[in-house]
């Protein structure tokens, strides 16, 4: 059971949607129960160790889910306090897109670009960066997974002639660094 565990989580971190259109596009002439079929056969060959052990090891990262759906997994703890509806909280960034290309970068890498800054609960930011930081302490880093209904949702980021930066319905992954939390004026 905990292989099945480990697939049931891939799939569901990694789109499983995805998945199986990759491998269709990739299997013509083979069913998508075929494919699952073999995945699940293959992965029940690969020796793994349990879940608990594991995690006792720090070789598996632990995921949290959030009550909206947000998978993330801390990568470094912050310290001080979590942010509080109204306080205006600055934010380091990488987005990907389902494939894995970065479609925005904000993480102070590239000179001249300052953190991004909202103030928390005012709407100004996609729903999952408002409800993400209300998890984490000044100087945390996330790695969260975005449903697209807290993303950018059914519009994405499209521009004239169907052009889109985000496609429509993208999962996204984002990798956050909260920097700064300020009490609003």
């Amino acid at each position: 059971t905990t292989k099945y565990f480990v697939f049931l989580l891939f799939l569901r971190i990694f789109n499983a949607s995805s998945f199986v259109s990759m491998i269709d596009s990739s299997m013509s002439g083979t069913t998508r129960r075929h494919v699952l079929a073999h995945g699940l056969a293959s992965l029940a060959a690969i020796p793994t160790i349990s879940y608990a052990d594991a995690a006792k090891k720090d070789n598996f990262p632990k995921v949290y889910d959030t009550e909206n759906g947000i998978l993330y997994v801390v990568m470094k703890e912050g310290k001080g306090s979590i942010p509080r509806e109204g306080d205006l909280v600055a934010i380091k960034y990488i987005g990907y897109l389902n494939n894995g290309k970065a479609f925005d970068i904000n993480d102070g890498s590239i000179q001249g670009r300052k953190p991004t800054v909202f103030k928390l609960g005012a709407k100004q930011v996609i729903p999952a960066w408002e409800e993400i930081v209300r998890y984490m302490r000044p100087g945390a880093e996330y790695n969260i997974v975005v449903p697209p209904k807290l993303g950018y949702g059914e519009k994405g980021v499209c521009v004239e002639q169907n052009e889109c930066l985000v496609p429509p319905n993208e999962t996204l992954k984002f990798t956050i660094t909260l920097d700064r939390v300020a009490i609003s004026p």
